[in-house]
Order: C-alpha cells, then structure tokens, then sequence
C-alpha cells in the first residue's frame, strides 16, 4: 500500500506515550507478544535492527510497552515494517497512533510517501489512515507442527 505523506497528522490521546524505541530487548518483547514467537527472536536474527531501522514504540498509561513498529527510509519513502500490538491492548488504536507519529517524523526528515506491506486483516485499518492498494504479492509459509515428544 502506498499513501502520500502530506495527508498524514500526527495526533495522540493523552493516556498514550509514543516515542523512538531506545532499547531491543522490549521492541523484541512487544512484537513477540503481538506476532506469538518466542522472545529473543528479534535480538538474536537482527542484533542491529534498530540501528539500520527506525524502532517506534507506543505505551499504555502505565508505561508499559504494547505496540511496536520499525520504519525505513529510502529516496524519499518512508517504508513501515514490523507494526505488532500485544494481544492485550489490540482496539484501542496503539497502531494508528503510532504510525501517524512515526510518519510525522519522516515527512520532517523530507519523506514525501510511505509503502509499506498489508495483511488482509491490516489492509482495513491501514486504508481508513490514508494509505491505497498499490499492488499484491503473496506470502507462503511452510509451518510444521509442535512435536509432542519435545514438551511443545
């Protein structure tokens, strides 16, 4: 999906934190949470992701971490990666607000659009923020079942 930036407003509610992401292990903790993989995924495949992405992340009145997401910018594109909110706080717009501020900050830097790539559940919410079917593409994973002898 690809949206123009110029049509973006960063805006938040006042129970919501939203910041750049400083520290790996809790972006990793938070997107475990909303992708359902194990911990340390990320910190162990991308030990540098958050110095080759923008890490973003929103949290609740608590300060708790609960939505993440990764941007990238690239001639002018701000792409957006990596967007998960834990399970808990899922409806309550983490993810909007967090894309919004995200983009505001790139549009600053001179983006002028953002890409990124939609799950058929996303593709919704991504569209009600401004952002249009730009083409499709098909993901296939190959998964396999826990093996019970293992304790899984």
């Amino acid at each position: 999906m690809i949206a123009a930036l110029d049509v973006f407003e960063a805006g938040t509610s006042g129970a919501t934190k939203l910041e750049a992401a400083q520290d790996l292990e809790e972006f990793d903790r938070v997107l475990a949470a909303a992708y359902e993989f194990p911990p340390g995924v990320l910190v162990y495949c991308f030990p540098s992701l958050l110095d080759e992405f923008r890490g973003f992340v929103a949290r609740d009145p608590a300060g708790t971490a609960i939505c993440a997401l990764a941007t990238v910018e690239v001639g002018g594109d701000c792409g957006v990666t990596l967007v998960g909110t834990a399970p808990e706080a899922r409806g309550r717009g983490y993810a909007s607000q967090l894309i919004l501020f995200a983009l505001a900050e790139a549009r600053q830097r001179g983006c002028r659009t953002s890409t990124l790539q939609a799950t058929r559940t996303g593709e919704a919410i991504y569209a009600r923020l401004g952002y249009c079917p730009f083409g499709a593409m098909e993901l296939w994973e190959l998964r396999t079942a826990p093996d019970p002898t293992l304790g899984q």
